[in-house]
Protein backbone atom coordinates (compact mmCIF):
# COMPACT_ATOMS: atom_id res chain seq x y z
CA UNK A 1 0.00 0.00 0.00
CA UNK A 2 3.03 2.33 1.02
CA UNK A 3 4.24 2.06 -2.87
CA UNK A 4 0.47 2.35 -4.02
CA UNK A 5 0.45 5.98 -2.58
CA UNK A 6 3.35 6.68 -3.54
CA UNK A 7 2.98 6.26 -7.17
CA UNK A 8 -0.85 7.67 -7.48
CA UNK A 9 0.10 10.21 -4.82
CA UNK A 10 -2.62 13.09 -5.93
CA UNK A 11 -0.96 16.48 -7.35
CA UNK A 12 -1.98 19.94 -6.26
CA UNK A 13 -4.46 20.83 -9.14
CA UNK A 14 -5.71 17.14 -10.37
CA UNK A 15 -7.50 14.54 -8.96
CA UNK A 16 -6.92 10.94 -9.51
CA UNK A 17 -9.90 8.87 -9.28
CA UNK A 18 -12.60 9.36 -12.11
CA UNK A 19 -16.41 8.60 -11.55
CA UNK A 20 -16.94 5.11 -10.88
CA UNK A 21 -19.77 4.94 -13.63
CA UNK A 22 -16.85 6.15 -16.20
CA UNK A 23 -13.75 4.65 -14.55
CA UNK A 24 -15.33 1.44 -15.62
CA UNK A 25 -17.05 2.17 -18.44
CA UNK A 26 -14.69 0.99 -21.30
CA UNK A 27 -13.77 -1.88 -19.46
CA UNK A 28 -13.42 -5.54 -21.04
CA UNK A 29 -16.55 -6.28 -18.92
CA UNK A 30 -20.21 -7.03 -19.16
CA UNK A 31 -22.57 -5.09 -18.13
CA UNK A 32 -23.25 -6.94 -14.76
CA UNK A 33 -19.52 -7.01 -13.77
CA UNK A 34 -19.57 -3.09 -14.08
CA UNK A 35 -22.24 -2.60 -11.74
CA UNK A 36 -20.56 -5.22 -9.71
CA UNK A 37 -17.39 -2.79 -9.37
CA UNK A 38 -19.43 0.34 -9.46
CA UNK A 39 -21.77 -1.20 -6.12
CA UNK A 40 -18.34 -2.47 -4.57
CA UNK A 41 -16.30 0.80 -4.64
CA UNK A 42 -19.35 2.91 -3.33
CA UNK A 43 -19.16 0.15 -0.59
CA UNK A 44 -15.63 0.48 0.04
CA UNK A 45 -15.60 4.00 -0.22
CA UNK A 46 -17.88 4.20 2.33
CA UNK A 47 -15.63 2.01 5.18
CA UNK A 48 -12.46 3.89 3.74
CA UNK A 49 -13.85 7.54 4.68
CA UNK A 50 -14.70 5.62 8.03
CA UNK A 51 -11.39 4.32 8.58
CA UNK A 52 -10.07 8.02 8.17
CA UNK A 53 -12.77 9.52 10.07
CA UNK A 54 -11.78 7.33 13.17
CA UNK A 55 -8.29 8.01 12.53
CA UNK A 56 -8.50 11.69 12.68
CA UNK A 57 -11.18 11.22 15.45
CA UNK A 58 -8.54 9.59 17.13
CA UNK A 59 -5.72 11.74 16.82
CA UNK A 60 -7.84 15.09 17.88
CA UNK A 61 -9.25 13.17 21.12
CA UNK A 62 -5.13 11.29 21.73
CA UNK A 63 -6.54 8.11 21.96
CA UNK A 64 -4.66 6.86 18.58
CA UNK A 65 -4.71 2.86 18.90
CA UNK A 66 -2.85 1.91 15.69
CA UNK A 67 -3.77 -1.90 16.42
CA UNK A 68 -7.24 -1.23 17.19
CA UNK A 69 -8.18 1.04 13.66
CA UNK A 70 -6.16 -1.76 11.90
CA UNK A 71 -8.53 -4.16 13.58
CA UNK A 72 -11.60 -2.18 12.52
CA UNK A 73 -9.93 -1.73 8.84
CA UNK A 74 -9.80 -5.35 8.55
CA UNK A 75 -13.48 -6.41 9.76
CA UNK A 76 -15.24 -3.35 7.62
CA UNK A 77 -13.40 -4.76 4.45
CA UNK A 78 -13.90 -8.35 5.07
CA UNK A 79 -17.73 -7.52 5.92
CA UNK A 80 -17.80 -5.51 2.45
CA UNK A 81 -16.01 -8.08 0.40
CA UNK A 82 -18.20 -11.06 2.15
CA UNK A 83 -21.38 -9.79 0.56
CA UNK A 84 -20.06 -9.93 -2.74
CA UNK A 85 -17.86 -13.17 -2.61
CA UNK A 86 -17.08 -16.41 -0.37
CA UNK A 87 -14.41 -14.83 2.12
CA UNK A 88 -11.18 -17.56 1.32
CA UNK A 89 -7.47 -17.79 3.20
CA UNK A 90 -6.32 -16.07 0.62
CA UNK A 91 -8.65 -12.98 0.38
CA UNK A 92 -8.14 -12.81 4.17
CA UNK A 93 -4.63 -12.77 3.90
CA UNK A 94 -5.11 -10.08 1.37
CA UNK A 95 -7.37 -7.98 3.45
CA UNK A 96 -4.56 -8.13 6.86
CA UNK A 97 -2.06 -7.10 4.33
CA UNK A 98 -4.08 -4.24 2.98
CA UNK A 99 -5.31 -2.98 5.78
CA UNK A 100 -1.85 -3.16 7.51
CA UNK A 101 -0.68 -1.05 5.30
CA UNK A 102 -3.47 1.25 4.60
CA UNK A 103 -3.37 2.32 8.50
CA UNK A 104 0.28 2.49 8.71
CA UNK A 105 0.33 4.67 5.39
CA UNK A 106 -2.19 6.92 6.09
CA UNK A 107 -0.78 7.87 9.96
CA UNK A 108 2.96 8.03 8.31
CA UNK A 109 1.29 10.74 5.98
CA UNK A 110 -0.80 12.60 8.21
CA UNK A 111 0.23 15.82 7.62
CA UNK A 112 -0.83 15.46 3.74
CA UNK A 113 -4.20 16.19 2.70
CA UNK A 114 -4.15 13.93 0.13
CA UNK A 115 -4.18 10.74 2.42
CA UNK A 116 -7.14 11.74 4.26
CA UNK A 117 -9.12 13.16 1.29
CA UNK A 118 -12.71 12.10 -0.43
CA UNK A 119 -10.38 11.63 -3.22
CA UNK A 120 -7.83 9.20 -2.30
CA UNK A 121 -10.91 7.03 -0.68
CA UNK A 122 -12.25 6.82 -4.21
CA UNK A 123 -8.94 6.03 -5.99
CA UNK A 124 -8.43 2.95 -3.58
CA UNK A 125 -11.87 1.82 -3.81
CA UNK A 126 -12.11 1.53 -7.35
CA UNK A 127 -8.71 -0.07 -7.55
CA UNK A 128 -9.80 -2.48 -4.97
CA UNK A 129 -13.04 -3.36 -6.72
CA UNK A 130 -10.82 -4.33 -9.54
CA UNK A 131 -8.19 -6.20 -7.34
CA UNK A 132 -11.13 -8.29 -5.12
CA UNK A 133 -13.61 -8.73 -8.21
CA UNK A 134 -10.74 -10.26 -10.61
CA UNK A 135 -9.47 -12.74 -8.07
CA UNK A 136 -13.51 -13.48 -8.22
CA UNK A 137 -13.85 -13.64 -11.44
CA UNK A 138 -10.61 -15.81 -11.87
CA UNK A 139 -12.13 -18.51 -9.31
CA UNK A 140 -15.71 -18.56 -10.86
CA UNK A 141 -14.08 -18.97 -14.14
CA UNK A 142 -12.09 -22.26 -12.85
CA UNK A 143 -15.10 -23.53 -11.31
CA UNK A 144 -17.34 -23.60 -14.40
CA UNK A 145 -15.07 -25.09 -16.49
CA UNK A 146 -13.06 -22.80 -18.20
CA UNK A 147 -9.36 -23.56 -19.33
CA UNK A 148 -8.04 -20.35 -21.46
CA UNK A 149 -7.78 -17.09 -20.75
CA UNK A 150 -7.01 -13.76 -23.06
CA UNK A 151 -5.28 -10.53 -21.78
CA UNK A 152 -6.89 -7.41 -22.55
CA UNK A 153 -5.81 -3.94 -21.95
CA UNK A 154 -8.02 -0.79 -21.82
CA UNK A 155 -6.22 -0.10 -25.22
CA UNK A 156 -5.34 4.00 -25.13
CA UNK A 157 -2.18 5.96 -24.24
CA UNK A 158 -2.58 5.12 -20.30
CA UNK A 159 -2.00 1.40 -20.70
CA UNK A 160 1.86 0.89 -19.56
CA UNK A 161 4.26 -0.36 -22.39
CA UNK A 162 4.73 -3.43 -20.50
CA UNK A 163 0.93 -4.64 -20.60
CA UNK A 164 0.53 -3.50 -24.17
CA UNK A 165 2.04 -6.68 -25.48
CA UNK A 166 0.09 -8.73 -23.57
CA UNK A 167 -3.13 -7.77 -25.46
CA UNK A 168 -4.82 -10.19 -26.93
CA UNK A 169 -2.42 -12.89 -25.61
CA UNK A 170 -4.21 -16.23 -24.87
CA UNK A 171 -2.88 -18.74 -22.43
CA UNK A 172 -4.16 -21.59 -20.75
CA UNK A 173 -6.49 -20.35 -16.99
CA UNK A 174 -3.76 -21.42 -14.85
CA UNK A 175 -0.50 -20.25 -16.42
CA UNK A 176 1.32 -17.11 -15.13
CA UNK A 177 1.48 -14.04 -17.29
CA UNK A 178 4.99 -12.19 -17.57
CA UNK A 179 4.07 -8.19 -17.07
CA UNK A 180 7.47 -6.68 -17.29
CA UNK A 181 9.24 -8.12 -14.53
CA UNK A 182 6.40 -9.63 -12.46
CA UNK A 183 4.01 -12.94 -12.86
CA UNK A 184 0.40 -12.41 -12.63
CA UNK A 185 -2.71 -14.95 -12.84
CA UNK A 186 -4.84 -11.90 -13.81
CA UNK A 187 -4.38 -8.13 -13.87
CA UNK A 188 -3.73 -6.82 -10.71
CA UNK A 189 -2.76 -10.34 -9.16
CA UNK A 190 -0.41 -9.52 -6.52
CA UNK A 191 -0.09 -13.44 -5.02
CA UNK A 192 2.95 -14.46 -6.70
CA UNK A 193 4.93 -11.36 -5.50
CA UNK A 194 3.90 -8.59 -8.44
CA UNK A 195 6.02 -5.16 -8.80
CA UNK A 196 3.38 -2.58 -7.32
CA UNK A 197 4.02 -0.71 -10.52
CA UNK A 198 2.39 -3.46 -12.59
CA UNK A 199 -0.60 -3.94 -10.85
CA UNK A 200 -1.58 -0.32 -9.43
CA UNK A 201 -3.96 1.31 -11.53
CA UNK A 202 -4.09 -1.42 -13.89
CA UNK A 203 -7.52 -1.07 -16.19
CA UNK A 204 -6.76 -4.30 -17.80
CA UNK A 205 -9.07 -7.33 -17.44
CA UNK A 206 -9.42 -11.25 -18.83
CA UNK A 207 -11.57 -13.18 -21.08
CA UNK A 208 -12.03 -16.62 -20.05
CA UNK A 209 -12.82 -19.65 -22.93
Amino acid sequence: MVDFDEINKLSETKRRSEPYDEYFADMDLTDEQKKERISFSEDTEDFIKYIIALILASMDFNTLDEDFITEQTKTSYLAVIGSYMDVDDYVTEYVNTFASDFVTTTLENIDDIWYTSEDRAMFDAENEANTVLNYKDYIKAILSGKTMKTWITYGDSRVRKTHRPLDGKTIPINSLFVVGDSFMLYPKDTSRGANPREYIGCRCSLRYS
